[in-house]
Parts: C-alpha cells; sequence; structure tokens
C-alpha cells in the first residue's frame, strides 16, 4: 500500500467471483480498507458487488450456481461524503472508488470488521448530514 500511495495510485481489490473462494473474508476487507486509510490511497473494489447488503447469495445467474454470503456495495463504500479529483462518484459500471475515510484512530479496525459483516439493512440510516450503522456515525459534511 506505501508503493502505490508513494505514486499517487488507486489500490484495487476483487470481492467476488463465481466460485466461493474468491469472496474474500470480512477481517481481510477491513485490512485493506484500513491499510489503504493509513496511507491515504483510494481504493477501487470490483466484484460480487451486485447487492446493496452482505447477504447470501449465487455467485451467477445459472439454475444451479453456487452461492456465497458476497459483500454489499453500501458496506464497503460506507464512507465520508468527501471526494477527491481521482474519485469523483461512488457506483457505476466499473466498481466502487473512493477515498477510504471510515477508518482512522478513532474507528479501530475492529470496528469496521462488524460494519462490513452486516446484513441487516435497518442497521443504516442515510440523511443530508451523516450515514450511520448502528451507534457510529459519519459526518457527510466537508
Amino acid at each position: 500500500m506505501t508503493a502505490i500511495g508513494k505514486v499517487h495510485g488507486v489500490a484495487k481489490a476483487r470481492l467476488g467471483g463465481v466460485v466461493p473462494a474468491a469472496v474474500p473474508p470480512v477481517d481481510l476487507v477491513a485490512r485493506w480498507i484500513a491499510s489503504a486509510a493509513a496511507q491515504g490511497v483510494p481504493i477501487k473494489a470490483t466484484a460480487g458487488l451486485h447487492h446493496a447488503l452482505r447477504a447470501h447469495r449465487a455467485l451467477t445467474y445459472e439454475t444451479d450456481a453456487p452461492a456465497a454470503v458476497m459483500h454489499g456495495s453500501s458496506t464497503c463504500s460506507w464512507r465520508r461524503a468527501s471526494r477527491t479529483p481521482r474519485s469523483p462518484r461512488i457506483g457505476g459500471a466499473g466498481g466502487l472508488t473512493h477515498r477510504p475515510c471510515i477508518e482512522s484512530p478513532r474507528r479501530p479496525r475492529a470496528r469496521l470488521i462488524p460494519v462490513l459483516a452486516e446484513t441487516d439493512a435497518r442497521a443504516f440510516t442515510f440523511d443530508d448530514d451523516a450515514v450511520a450503522w448502528r451507534a457510529v456515525s459519519l459526518s457527510t459534511r466537508r
């Protein structure tokens, strides 16, 4: 991550695939996000983010497709609304790109893991001023 930060690059991770083993565990994704945040490196997450929340789903559209618990786009992109010139939007066909702001000294990786693992939509709230998960809130103000 340090090398990516030195060249002002973007760290990309594939968070799914057509076999269950292609979906990385939550703690690994949390470590990746935390590392990027510590280095100030924007991240891009692709594959397996077709649904808003983490859930057990078929990995392809075939009738007998294997299934796995897939990461959700909302939980993987839960962040402050601040954007950088490298990351002008969230979502879209190419995956998610943003500067990771959920992780900071006040929000250790241990707190990020349950956010990424969340499967209950009622645990999240969104309004003009903040994005919240349970009792944790991040301001959307710059």
